[in-house]
């Protein structure tokens, strides 16, 4: 399985490949994408939990989920690299200050920093074993993953709240670990 640093490097380099030329829809895709992607996870953390019996996850079955449990950081970091990132740089064609989104660019460096640390440690937790290996650590999985899209939301948020109020709407909005979008406090 790839790290988490190569799936970045990889989404990163497939960006240049396909160009855009505004920010604020990428923007809002990939934030979109994470909260189905948090959806996913909570579905999955709730029948390793034994709270949900189900047989399907969003086109999985129960036998697919170890595999597809294991791939949720580097998809987290995919949506990072090849929608959030990319779309922030280019927020000024969207009417956002250049100079505020140069500031933001070089804030979030150290947090990026650690985004991909948390990210690979959860990666490395899930892939150390079976299933079996991961069910009893459900709560600090849970608690991993949600610090870990805490985090990546909060880049895209303040991304959003660079661009001019007519065009930000719903910029304030949260995503919780249960997948829904909450108004931020």
């Amino acid at each position: 399985m790839k790290t988490v640093i190569e799936t970045f490097k990889e989404a990163t380099q497939s960006r240049l490949n396909y160009p855009l030329s505004r920010g604020d829809y990428k923007l809002r895709e990939g934030r979109y994408l994470v909260g189905r992607l948090v959806s996913g996870i909570d579905e999955v953390l709730r029948y390793y939990r034994g709270f949900n019996e189900g047989q399907s996850f969003d086109s999985l079955t129960v036998q697919d989920l170890p595999h597809a449990f294991r791939k949720f950081p580097s998809r987290l970091i995919h949506d990072l690299a090849y929608n959030i990132l990319p779309a922030i740089k280019l927020l000024g064609a969207d009417g956002a200050n250049e100079e505020d989104i140069e500031k933001l660019i070089s804030t979030m460096k150290p947090k990026l920093e650690k985004i991909l640390t948390d990210a690979q440690q959860l990666q490395n937790l899930l892939c150390a074993g079976g299933k079996r290996s991961y069910e009893p650590q459900t709560l600090r999985i849970g608690f991993m993953f949600e610090r870990l899209i805490d985090d990546i939301v909060s880049i895209a948020d303040q991304g959003l709240n660079l661009l001019p109020p007519h065009v930000s709407i719903g910029a304030a909005n949260k995503i919780s670990v249960s997948g829904h979008l909450k108004p931020a406090a």
